[in-house]
């Protein structure tokens, strides 16, 4: 990690360390509970597949899941360490 790159991400979950070659493990669950409290787990996944926008019953479902998608592969970025994220892609 380059010396001027926070080793840490500040969260309202608590500060999370960047993924680097060393903490797979440890990030990947925090990564998990940031996650599943953010309700994108499942997008993720793919266990929650997209809702189509047409389908009047889903349209909450589907302007929901749009925002929490982008969100997710944000967080899941900016929790990468500079020398990761080209693996994260």
């Amino acid at each position: 990690m380059s010396s001027s790159e926070p080793a840490f991400n500040k969260t309202r979950w608590g500060d999370i360390p960047k993924l680097t070659h060393t903490n797979s493990d440890e990030w990947r669950d925090d990564m998990i509970y940031i996650l599943s409290a953010m309700g994108a787990y499942a997008i993720v996944t793919g266990d929650d597949p997209e809702p189509q926008p047409l389908d009047f019953n889903h349209n909450d479902n589907y302007d929901d899941w749009k925002a929490k998608e982008p969100e997710a592969a944000s967080m899941i970025r900016l929790f990468c360490s500079l020398e990761v994220r080209h693996i994260v892609k």
